[in-house]
């Protein structure tokens, strides 16, 4: 795919709240958004055109490696001190033709005029930014989304993800977009066979890819707390987060999880979050989607977990999880095949009801009190 350079368009998100702040903490605020992405831009090792609008920011990379960079390190950096952005991401230039004029009028007036004009190529990262409800990038693919050129860039550097629209009071409407895949060291790190579950473990195993994930849930449960249509927005980047994990080493044994990732563990193994997660509209399909991973993850072997009966013992404690969370049995329309595919839910339900019918989930009751 013959792209010589990529478009971004960032704006900061709660601009209207943050004008409640103190002039100092505002400003302070805005200046963190701006000298973060500044920053991450200059280390970059590609050609940078960044132009700043107050909390907008337009940016021209010609260097796709960077560019994955360059987001993963604002959003890592930015989120993890509770400042969030939504923005798109698409082929083509910024195109810049400045405007501006300076002078001064015979009554000793000045006319400060100064701008910038972008060409058409700003145009479709503009309006998906505008139309994404969720944080962190959306990927525009433009014409080239059928191509087999785009199938191998995508297969590279993207991976899928959704986020909800209100489809009406009782439903939600889940949309799929393409966002840049994570791979960061610290959120890809796993927790291993020998590692006891503890207090200290994101700190001793994940360091800052743990406590970024924490802030995204935090996130989501304060928004939850005040403002209930805003939490589910959250939930696109913590989709995001579970495509880009590694779920093909998981697996359940000595009554416990082991060689999962981080995003397992904030979701799954930590109660406390997991209990409040569930409050948000839409969050079950979080727990779908990790179901999902860990069911068609290929192993090393080549195999999935559906083919082979040797894991039955994982499969049975996923599936009484599920069971347990009251997931199983919900209707949740318009689900993405990625965050749950047909064939996953028939393998559940003709699972869940050979466990219920041999007894099994009786018998290993114990394990969950």
């Amino acid at each position: 795919m013959q792209v010589k350079s990529w478009v971004i368009f960032l704006d900061m998100l709660g601009t209207k709240e943050s004008s409640k702040l103190s002039e100092n903490e505002f400003s302070q605020k805005i200046t963190e958004f701006i000298q973060t992405a500044k920053s991450q831009a200059i280390s970059l090792n590609c050609n940078v055109s960044m132009r700043i609008f107050s909390d907008s920011i337009y940016i021209e990379i010609d260097n796709f490696e960077e560019l994955k960079y360059f987001c993963q390190s604002i959003i890592l950096r930015l989120f993890s001190q509770n400042i969030f952005f939504k923005g798109a991401i698409c082929e083509g230039i910024l195109d810049e033709k400045s405007v501006g004029d300076l002078l001064t009028t015979k009554e000793g007036f000045t006319k400060d005029i100064r701008g910038s004009a972008f060409g058409k190529d700003v145009i479709p990262a503009y309006y998906e930014q505008e139309n994404f409800k969720g944080v962190g990038f959306i990927y525009v693919p433009g014409k080239l989304k059928h191509s087999p050129a785009f199938k191998k860039f995508s297969n590279k550097h993207l991976i899928k993800s959704a986020f909800p629209i209100a489809d009406n009071r009782l439903t939600l409407k889940w949309q799929p977009y393409y966002d840049v895949k994570f791979e960061y060291k610290s959120l890809e790190s796993l927790i291993p066979v020998e590692q006891e579950e503890g207090e200290d473990l994101l700190n001793t195993i994940a360091g800052e890819g743990g406590k970024f994930i924490e802030c995204i849930v935090n996130a989501s449960l304060r928004a939850e707390r005040s403002k209930k249509y805003l939490s589910r927005y959250y939930l696109s980047m913590l989709h995001s987060l579970i495509e880009s994990s590694d779920f093909s080493g998981i697996i359940y044994q000595n009554d416990k999880w082991c060689n999962y990732p981080i995003i397992f563990h904030v979701l799954q193994r930590n109660q406390n979050f997991r209990r409040e997660i569930l409050k948000i509209r839409g969050a079950e399909t979080l727990y779908l989607h990790i179901a999902e991973k860990i069911l068609t993850s290929k192993r090393k072997s080549g195999e999935t977990m559906r083919d082979n009966h040797k894991f039955d013992g994982t499969v049975d404690t996923l599936i009484d999880e599920l069971s347990r969370m009251k997931i199983i049995g919900k209707t949740f329309p318009s689900l993405p095949s990625f965050i749950i595919s047909e064939q996953t839910k028939q393998y559940i339900a003709s699972k869940e009801v050979n466990n219920l019918l041999s007894g099994k989930f009786a018998q290993n009751s114990s394990r969950f009190k």
